[in-house]
């Protein structure tokens, strides 16, 4: 969503998750990969793969703007990828969910203990500063409220630590 446009790390939050997909993809060796993208909806980008150059190239091309739709849906997110790694089987399975946490539905943690049940665990990592940063906007400037204040997105990790823990994973922040 476009809170993935802030600044607050280097050199934006979107651009930070994307360097951490590119790192957890050179990192893996015979596990298939697949890419749910987003915002006020869920959108499976890539089904599961071994091809981490098609996953590589996927991350590289997504954006704050591939996404109309905006607001943050991490439970719709969690299903998608839940759906993207199918029945439940003797493989192990995982989700890896890259956020500043943000969710305006706040079902999350009911999906990621419901997909733990089904034997997927559900991973969290958390990118940007509880101290947050503006949005910056397409056309300039920084996003308002309805009031004209300034909105300042900031990492909700207590969000991402118990949603975590609902899918029987972990949580962890991403650092530079």
């Amino acid at each position: 969503s476009a809170s993935m446009a802030a600044t607050d790390v280097s050199p934006s939050r979107m651009e930070r998750a994307q360097r951490e997909v590119l790192d957890l993809t050179n990192a893996l060796t015979g596990d298939r990969v697949g890419l749910v993208i987003f915002a006020g909806g869920a959108y499976p980008r890539l089904p599961l793969t071994l091809d981490y150059a098609a996953m590589q190239t996927v991350v590289r091309r997504v954006g704050v703007q591939t996404l109309r739709s905006q607001g943050s849906d991490i439970g719709a997110a969690l299903e998608a990828a839940g759906s993207l790694l199918g029945a439940a089987g003797s493989a192990d399975r995982a989700i890896v969910l890259i956020s500043d946490g943000e969710d305006q539905v706040g079902r999350a943690e009911t999906v990621a203990e419901a997909l733990a049940e089904d034997g997927i665990h559900v991973y969290a990592m958390g990118v940007g500063t509880p101290d947050g940063a503006p949005i910056p906007m397409a056309q300039g400037g920084f996003k308002k409220d309805t009031s004209g204040e300034l909105v300042l997105s900031r990492l909700d990790e207590n969000s991402l630590k118990r949603i975590a823990a609902a899918g029987r994973g972990a949580y962890v922040r991403s650092v530079a």
